[in-house]
């Protein structure tokens, strides 16, 4: 078709784009609608074996869409225009721990995205150089404008635990529900169990026992910091416990390159090879004091 050639040659779009295009976009609509017509017109003619034209004509339709089905996603890539895999963190919540903590995410090369409707939070988290979302996660303007490209995870970090529950509810099927998580607001501490909202509708607990808002915000302020531990045969998760009682761990990256959370629901014990994402006191043991093999604290 004319017309649409002149759209693809005449569009915006690179050559890149345009070979994918012209690899998984032929459907062999056109051909499937008239095969039937020059099939009775040969027919008419005398042409013997017309009639195998429209089942031919369907079997290389079949065929090609099924041969593009398995290549497309290699062709992407080897061009350079597949979307990049999920493993970013949309962030709820811009608050001074949620920045330390996407600061370090972003850190270790994982995309954040955090979504708050407190302008002075966005503000000081632009100041920062992370990515930002100034509206309500769960709102419709949310919905056309969010860019979620590249993101996998949901981190619910907001003071609101009712906004927290309903971001949970609202990404547990684009995400998954084992890549939701969330941190325990201070009410569900000092309420019975009759007030609080329950596990499944919240996402994994994060961190420890303790670990609310509340308190990791005023870790933060009272200049608490994030560090960097790799844990090794020569210095332990254990033996970084007992040097740093105050510390809270808050997630790992293995061998691997995988992220391990601290989730309530789940033991956790980092392994060596692994580097240990925490929070702790200002006056903690520096690598000199506790490094062997390599262990040791750093800032993240």
């Amino acid at each position: 078709n004319n017309t649409e050639l002149s759209f693809v040659v005449n569009s915006t779009l690179n050559w890149k784009d345009k070979a994918l295009l012209a690899w998984i976009a032929p459907r062999g609509i056109v051909a499937a609608a008239i095969s039937a017509l020059f099939s009775i017109k040969l027919e008419e003619q005398g042409v013997e074996n017309a009639e195998m034209l429209v089942p031919l004509t369907f079997s290389v339709i079949i065929g090609t869409v099924v041969w593009q089905s398995f290549t497309a996603r290699p062709l992407a890539r080897w061009l350079g225009v597949a979307e990049p895999e999920p493993r970013g963190f949309l962030i709820v919540g811009a608050n001074s721990f949620a920045r330390k903590l996407a600061k370090s995410l972003q850190e270790w090369n994982y995309r954040t995205l955090l979504v708050d409707t407190n302008w002075e939070y966005i503000r000081a988290a632009r100041m920062e150089g992370l990515e930002t979302f100034y509206g309500n996660p769960i709102s419709a303007y949310a919905d056309r404008k969010l860019d979620l490209v590249g993101i996998g995870y949901l981190l619910s970090l907001s003071p609101q635990r009712d906004l927290n529950v309903l971001a949970t509810w609202k990404y547990r099927h684009e995400f998954g529900r084992e890549n939701i998580f969330s941190l325990q607001a201070l009410e569900d501490v000092n309420s019975s169990e009759k007030h609080q909202v329950s596990d499944e509708q919240k996402g994994q607990m994060l961190f420890g026992e303790g670990a609310t808002y509340t308190s990791l915000v005023r870790m933060i302020n009272t200049d608490y910091q994030m560090k960097v531990t790799r844990i090794t045969e020569n210095f332990k998760y254990s033996d970084f416990l007992n040097l740093n009682p105050d510390a809270v761990p808050l997630l790992a990256m293995n061998e691997q390159g995988k992220l391990v959370f601290v989730v309530r629901s789940k033991e956790f014990i980092a392994q060596p090879g692994w580097s240990l994402l925490s929070l702790t006191t200002p006056n903690a043991p520096k690598e000199k004091d506790t490094s062997k093999d390599s262990g040791g604290t750093s800032n993240a």
